[in-house]
C-alpha cells in the first residue's frame, strides 16, 4: 500500500491532464489568445481550496462562478469544462485521502497469549502486536498501564503505540480485553508525534523489559498483597527514602538487592542516592481497605542489568 498512494495520485493527475488536453482540442477556440494558458488557470482555480481547521473549502469554484464567469465571451463552454474538471480533481483528492486513512486505521484484534499476568508471554504477546501493525523496527510506547489482582487475573493492560507504516507516523491504542488486545491504529498529523511524546515518559525499547517480565517472572518480583501496578521507566533517579522503596538489580543469576553508593556531605554526614539507571520496572504493591479499596503499601524499583539487553 506504500507504493499504491502516490502511484494512485500520479495516475489520476495525468487522466485529468490528458482530459484537459481533449477539452481543449475539441471544445476551444484556438483564436482567443493564449486560450491554452487560461484552460490551464481555469483548471488550477477549480482545484483551489482554503483549509479552516478541519475543513477544506473549494474556494476557486465559488470564485470563478462569481466573479471569472459572468465576464466570459470566449469559450465559454471550454472554461466551464476545465473549471469543472478541477473540482472534479479535488474532489478525487479527497477520495484517495479518505480511502487511505480508511485502509491504515481499520481497527482489528490479536489474541492474548493469557488474561492472567503470571502465565502471559509479554514479548510473544508485543511481537504479534508489531507484526499486525506491519510497524518499520521497533514500537514507542506511551502511557503503559498494567495493573492485576493477586490471582494474576488482569485488571488493566494497555499503552499508545508510536511508530512508522510505510512512511507514515503512526499511533495505536493497543488494550487487552478478555484475553484479546483491541487495536485502533490512526494516522498522525504533522507535528503531533512531538506533542505525544512532549512531557510523557515514553519506552523507545519496549521489548527488553517486556523479555525481562517473561525471563524473570512477575510472580518473583511482587510481595504479598492483593493488587499490583506496574510501570516502565527509562533514566529516573532513585531515592532509596523515597516513599520507603526498595531498589534491585535484576541480572542473568536472578533478583538480587541493589547496592546504593553513598556520597558523603561537608558535613561529614552520608546521603544515600543512585544516579538514573538506564531501564528501570517500578511495582507498586497495594492492600485492601474498606474504607479506600486499595491503598499503597509497597514500592520496588527494579533495575534492568546491560547484560540482559547489550
Amino acid at each position: 500500500m506504500g507504493w499504491f498512494e502516490p502511484t494512485l495520485r500520479w495516475g489520476m493527475s495525468i487522466l485529468f491532464l490528458l482530459v484537459l488536453i481533449v477539452i481543449f482540442i475539441k471544445k476551444t477556440d484556438r483564436d482567443e489568445k493564449y486560450a491554452g494558458w487560461k484552460m490551464i488557470f481555469y483548471y488550477f482555480l477549480g482545484t483551489f481550496t482554503f483549509h479552516l481547521q478541519d475543513w477544506v473549502l473549494p474556494v476557486g469554484i465559488f470564485v470563478f462562478l462569481l466573479y471569472f464567469l459572468p465576464k466570459l465571451s470566449q469559450n465559454k463552454t471550454a472554461k466551464k469544462w476545465a473549471a469543472g474538471l478541477g473540482v472534479i480533481s479535488f474532489l478525487s483528492g479527497i477520495v484517495i485521502t479518505h480511502s487511505v486513512n480508511a485502509y491504515y486505521e481499520r481497527n482489528f484484534s490479536v489474541k492474548a497469549s493469557s488474561a492472567n499476568a503470571f502465565e502471559m508471554n509479554f514479548s510473544k504477546d508485543y511481537e504479534k502486536i508489531k507484526d499486525a501493525l506491519n510497524a518499520n523496527g521497533d514500537l514507542v510506547i506511551t502511557n503503559l498501564e498494567l495493573s492485576f489482582k493477586k490471582s494474576g487475573k488482569i485488571q488493566e493492560f494497555n499503552y499508545n503505540a508510536l511508530y512508522v507504516k510505510d512512511g507514515k507516523n503512526m499511533t495505536a491504542w493497543v488494550q487487552q480485553v478478555k484475553g484479546t488486545y483491541k487495536i485502533a491504529p490512526s494516522i498522525q498529523q504533522e507535528n503531533e508525534s512531538a506533542m505525544v511524546l512532549e512531557g510523557m515518559n515514553y519506552i523507545s525499547s519496549p521489548s527488553i523489559y517486556f523479555h525481562v517480565l517473561d525471563q524473570t517472572g512477575l510472580k518473583k518480583m511482587i510481595p504479598k498483597g492483593d493488587f499490583y501496578h506496574v510501570a516502565f521507566a527509562s533514566s529516573e533517579e532513585f531515592s532509596p527514602e523515597q516513599e520507603k522503596a526498595k531498589l534491585w538489580d535484576i541480572q542473568t543469576t536472578g533478583i538480587k538487592e541493589h547496592a546504593i553508593d553513598a556520597a558523603a556531605h561537608d558535613d561529614g554526614k552520608e546521603e544515600e542516592h543512585e544516579p538514573g539507571l538506564p531501564y528501570q520496572i517500578s511495582i507498586t504493591t497495594m492492600k485492601g481497605t474498606q474504607e479506600t479499596g486499595y491503598t499503597g503499601d509497597r514500592y520496588d524499583y527494579f533495575s534492568i542489568s546491560p547484560d540482559l539487553y547489550e
